[in-house]
């Protein structure tokens, strides 16, 4: 016979507070695990930010325009591999700097500022236009972010892998016990690993992570092409099975 108290043994088998209702009734084993899947990117998303200073808002607009339009033209070059161009920002702002001999903060003209996102469709392309971009000094002009399309099954296919995962687990540990795998009892969510048994710092407190490409601290030189990254999508599961006696 199964006692449950012989599951206390295992570091990831504890008394779990259960998402709803009662525990199961009998011997059980809780185990989490982690799923990957990654996919090529299908377009990648630019993010670009431009301020443009002057003595006077009408001054500052000038500038503004004329740094918009610039922008403008380099993306028309490229209308066929760009999917999609969102206006993030755009103002006129009087603007204040420190002033160190009266210790305080003083007028210093008008600051003109937008900011674009872009998706861009053509990948083959992407390294041309973000060069030509960067060479128009933005403020800001992030590394691409690589995505995809259908994120969800992407992500549901990771959400597969760390199912798996988890009974691979779970199968072990019942072995070891002389026991089976009975029916799923229930699956856990969030707190996942405090119900599991585990806390970890990598993962966090959520069931499932995306991550994405990492953004680099600044451009690459002009001769240096940007390659598309895959997309690595991150789900994270807990199971709650049934033990059974092994029969076998």
């Amino acid at each position: 016979m199964i006692r449950p108290t012989v599951l206390l043994l295992f570091p990831l088998l504890v008394p779990l507070a259960a998402p709803a209702g009662s525990l199961p009734e009998g011997p059980y084993v809780s185990t989490s695990a982690t799923g990957e899947h990654e996919v090529d990117p299908d377009h990648a998303v630019l993010s670009l930010s431009v301020e443009r200073r002057a003595a006077t808002s009408a001054l500052a607009q000038e500038h503004l325009v004329e740094a918009r339009n610039a922008v403008d033209a380099v993306l028309a070059g490229y209308a066929d591999a760009i999917g999609e161009v969102e206006l993030e920002q755009l103002s006129v702002s009087r603007v204040t700097e420190y002033d160190p001999e009266s210790r305080r903060q003083v007028e210093a003209g008008f600051a003109g500022r937008f900011g674009l996102s872009v998706r861009v469709v053509d990948l083959g392309r992407l390294s041309a236009l973000y060069h030509e971009l960067a060479g128009l000094d933005p403020q800001n002009l992030d590394m691409p972010r690589f995505e995809v399309d259908d994120p969800e099954a992407a992500l549901q296919a990771a959400r597969d892998r760390a199912l798996g995962n988890a009974r691979a687990k779970a199968e072990a540990i019942a072995s070891t016990q002389g026991a089976v795998l009975g029916p799923v009892w229930g699956l856990l969510v969030d707190p996942l690993h405090h119900l599991a048994g585990r806390v970890t710092e990598d993962v966090g407190g959520g069931m499932e992570r995306m991550a994405l490409s990492m953004r680099a601290d600044s451009a690459p030189p002009g001769d240096i092409a940007i390659e598309p990254r895959p997309v690595r999508f991150q789900a994270t599961v807990g199971v709650v099975y049934r033990l059974e006696p092994d029969e076998g």
